[in-house]
């Protein structure tokens, strides 16, 4: 049972996480490229590029959670 419970709690903690990286990172991503691009140029870039965008996104997060975040918790295994 603490297991189960145990489970749950890691999801919810690395959901939060993801929210939280994906929301910051996204809207750094957005200003560097409205800086280079413009607004006009900027709109239609990311037309197609959204998943993409996200694909990455949620790949960066995994990384640095497997290595990094993971470790804070339960220390250097």
């Amino acid at each position: 049972m603490r297991s189960v419970i145990r489970g749950m709690l890691e999801f919810i903690r690395m959901s939060v996480l993801m929210m939280l990286f994906i929301t910051l990172v996204g809207q750094l991503e957005s200003s560097i490229l409205k800086s280079l691009v413009g607004d006009e140029g900027f709109d239609n870039f990311r037309l197609g590029g959204n998943l993409m965008f996200l694909i990455g996104n949620l790949l960066l997060f995994m990384v640095i959670y497997r290595n990094k975040l993971q470790r804070l918790v339960y220390g250097a295994c």
